[in-house]
Parts: C-alpha cells; structure tokens; sequence
C-alpha cells in the first residue's frame, strides 16, 4: 500500500512538471520579436537569392539616333537608365545615383531622354535633361515642386508634364521649352491632370484629369487659345488607359471600360465626335 501512495505521488509530480510549459525562445531584432522561430541557415538565405532577387523592366523609349533602346532596371539597390543596343545584347548603365529613376522619355529628335528622381524618397520629383553625347545632366523643374509625367512633342523641342508648382497642391499640367527655359500652365483646373500626347503639329495637347482608378475624365487642350475641352464618358463615370492622337489629328485611340467589363480599344472622331469601339469582339 505504501509504495503504491509513493508511486502515485512520483506520477503526480512527474505529470505536473510536464504539464508546465517550457519557457520560449524569444528573440528581438529592432521591431521584429520572434518566439521559437529557429534561425535561418544563411546557406539557405543565399541559395533563394535567384529565385527572390528578381527585378522588372520599364521601356523609356527609342533613342532618336537609332543607337538602343532606354529601360529602366535595377542592377544595384536602386532603378536606373540603361541603353541597350540589340536584340539580347548587354545593357550600358547611362545614370548612376542613390536615388531610383522615374518617368524616363526618349526625345523623339534628339539623342536624349528626360528622367524623374526625387531625394530621399520625398516623392517631390524634379525633371532632368540628359544629354547622350557628352553625358551631360540638366536640372528642368523648380527644384521644389513634384513634377512626373513627362510627354515630348513630336517635334522635340517642347515637353508637357504634370507639376505642383502653381500652389504646392493641384496637380496642373505645364509645357515647358527646354531650350530656353520658356514654361507655360496649361491646365490649371484644380484636381490632379496629366497629359498623354501631342498632336503632330504641335499645337494641341491631349490630357486627363485622374479622380480614381475608375474615374478618369479625359479631353484636349487648344495650346494658342488655351481652350479646354472634355471628351463626353459614356456612362458618366470609366477607367481609361492610353490615350492619343491619331497620326492625321482628326481623332484619337484609347482605351476605356466605357459599358464594358474590361478595357477595349476605341476610336474617337474629332467631326463626328462618333466613338467606334475596336475591340469589341475580343473577349
């Protein structure tokens, strides 16, 4: 009898002591606080490097010269400009800064490209002009206000683009004359605009004014008078893609959601003011 009341009491603390849990393993890196997470192995870490370092790359356009096509891509730490010259041939690294490029455009004329890059991830990007003959970089914008969506006309010499600078809220739309520094607001409605294409003479700009992914209100500005007219949205309300001006001017492609599911392609008569949709039938 004695040893079996010993034997139970030995089973009851033996079955309260594994009942207790044991005490974790915690572990704190600045704001990562980890419990029972065993370490890494960095052979590991550095054998998924070439499946999770994977990068992407954004087309800046045509060299006018013919000499490659600019992308933007990131080789280092952070996205920059590099021409490459043919079908799989090696890519030339034209900027080299600590801060990522954006909005990277090809002049159309001249052998050079216009790229955004802001300062310390402040988002308040500034224009830049880089020459590809001596490699020259020149400063186009304020310095202060956020500036994106560049947009060459077809001739070169001028460049619209979207800016902050009127008063440090709305987002207008500029043309700016990078030879002598000549800028003009264009667009000064209030909201947030962009412009997408110049017509082929020059003299007429179209734009859009973003209120959300799903309500975009394109139209076109007369560039001499400064007329603005808004294009009418079937439905009231729609998403639209790219959007420009047809070679001859007397009308515009697009793409929109306009009473449809997905975004087709479409076409706008000026005259007319007729909308054909293209695209209808693909499903």
């Amino acid at each position: 009898m004695r040893h079996a009341l010993l034997l139970s009491v030995s089973l009851t603390a033996l079955a309260a002591h594994a009942a207790e849990p044991a005490a974790p393993q915690r572990v704190e890196a600045g704001n990562r606080i980890t419990e029972n997470v065993p370490a890494i192995p960095a052979a590991l870490t550095d054998e998924l490097q070439r499946y999770a370092n994977t990068r992407g790359a954004s087309l800046g356009g045509w060299l006018a010269d013919g000499s490659g096509l600019l992308i933007g891509t990131r080789f280092a730490n952070t996205v920059q400009v590099h021409r490459v010259k043919m079908p799989g041939g090696a890519r030339e690294q034209l900027t080299f800064y600590d801060e990522p490029i954006a909005d990277i455009a090809a002049n159309p004329k001249k052998d050079g490209f216009v790229f955004a890059k802001d300062v310390g991830g402040s988002e308040f990007w500034q224009l830049y002009n880089f020459d590809v003959a001596s490699r020259a970089i020149r400063l186009l914008t304020d310095g202060k206000a956020r500036n994106a969506s560049p947009v060459w006309s077809h001739d070169g010499a001028k460049l619209a683009y979207s800016s902050t600078e009127r008063n440090g809220t709305d987002t207008d739309v500029w043309v700016l004359d990078p030879a002598s520094g000549a800028k003009k607001n264009v667009v000064a409605k209030g909201g947030s605009w962009q412009a997408t294409d110049f017509s082929r003479d020059g003299k007429e700009l179209l734009v859009q004014q973003g209120i959300s992914i799903n309500d975009v209100r394109p139209g076109v500005v007369d560039l001499e008078t400064g007329k603005l007219t808004m294009f009418p949205v079937d439905g009231g309300k729609a998403a639209f893609g790219e959007f420009r001006f047809a070679v001859d001017g007397k009308g515009a492609y697009f793409t929109s959601d306009e009473n449809s599911e997905f975004r087709t392609l479409r076409y706008h008569d000026f005259a007319t003011k007729k909308v054909v949709d293209l695209t209808k039938k693909i499903p």
